[in-house]
């Protein structure tokens, strides 16, 4: 079984059949990648460095922003050293 495969498979098991039909059917061709900000629920990239800019605005740390989106503590400060 090759990694495309098994990947599949392993969408297959987490959403169930019906949902993967549905999932093949809507994406059928298509080349989907899961980056760390889409397992985090942001759909771009954009839409997490706000959502940083937002908390550290709110007086969240590097330290603790590096935490609560799985980033180093250097890619937090060049995101948030722009602002």
């Amino acid at each position: 079984m090759n990694k495309n495969a098994r990947n599949l498979q392993i969408l297959k098991n987490i959403v169930g059949v019906e949902q993967f039909r549905v999932i093949a059917e809507q994406l059928n061709g298509e080349h989907v990648v899961f980056n760390n900000h889409s397992c985090q629920g942001f759909i771009s990239k954009e839409e997490q460095n706000s959502a940083i800019i937002k908390d550290f605005y709110h007086g969240l740390s590097l330290g603790e922003l590096a935490e609560k989106y799985g980033l180093t503590t250097h890619a937090v400060y060049k995101i948030t050293e722009k602002q």
